[in-house]
């Protein structure tokens, strides 16, 4: 699917940086997602939070010009490359909740209010933000290549990591040796990292599966 977005691309001047742009978009997202675990691990020493919110806005903007574009094409050239528009205007959503959802982990660590101190959970969650951070990485290959091989690995990695987030919740839930404050941002973590993982595996299946399809990769009766 994609191969046939590029070629569309490079035919059009309104689309030709849409490619580039969200490359980019992926790249800064990992950085962000990088800036606010290490202001929930490090918080006095890491990103300020404002740096982080100020890299979610041009990330939403980013989005919104790559949408504008794709609107500007089909008008201009309507039934002419619809499907490859849809396909980036959905991995394009699927990117924008990302940095939400990177947001989202820095409130967490904001309202939490003081500093994670080391034990099993964290060192849990930190092995499980390595594993995304690899993901993320996997993800923006994917995309470079056009890779169905490098997709299918990213969709055996989130099932992977979504059933680990799970287990890690379960296991938050039968201990008896957590505060409420600790308990509660640990699922919260867990949780939205578990998000973030899903969104990445949507990005992928644009590679691997076709448009009516993005998003559902083992849902076989679509």
């Amino acid at each position: 699917m994609l191969k046939q977005l590029l070629s569309i691309w490079q035919k059009d001047s309104l689309l030709s940086k849409s490619d580039e742009q969200f490359n980019e978009m992926l790249n800064s997202l990992r950085t962000m997602f990088g800036w606010s675990m290490e202001y929930i691990w490090n918080y006095e020493t890491g990103k300020s939070a404002k740096e982080i919110y100020d890299k979610d806005i041009k990330i939403n903007k980013a989005e919104r010009k790559i949408r504008k574009r794709i609107v500007a094409h089909l008008s201009i050239q309507p039934g002419i490359g619809v499907s490859q528009s849809l396909v980036l205007m959905s991995i394009g959503k699927d990117a924008e909740r990302i940095g939400d959802y990177c947001k989202n982990l820095l409130e967490v660590a904001i309202k939490h209010g003081v500093g994670f101190k080391t034990d099993s959970y964290v060192n849990e969650l930190k092995t499980m933000q390595s594993n995304i951070d690899e993901m993320f990485e996997k993800t923006i290959e994917c995309l470079r290549q056009d890779s169905m091989e490098i997709a299918n690995k990213n969709h055996e990695m989130e099932t992977t990591l979504n059933k680990e987030c799970e287990q890690y919740i379960l296991k938050i839930y039968e201990s008896n040796d957590l505060d409420v404050r600790s308990a509660i941002s640990y699922v919260l973590l867990s949780r939205f990292m578990k998000r973030i993982v899903s969104h990445l595996g949507n990005i992928s299946t644009s590679v691997s599966m076709p448009v009516h399809k993005i998003d559902y990769f083992d849902e076989k009766i679509l």
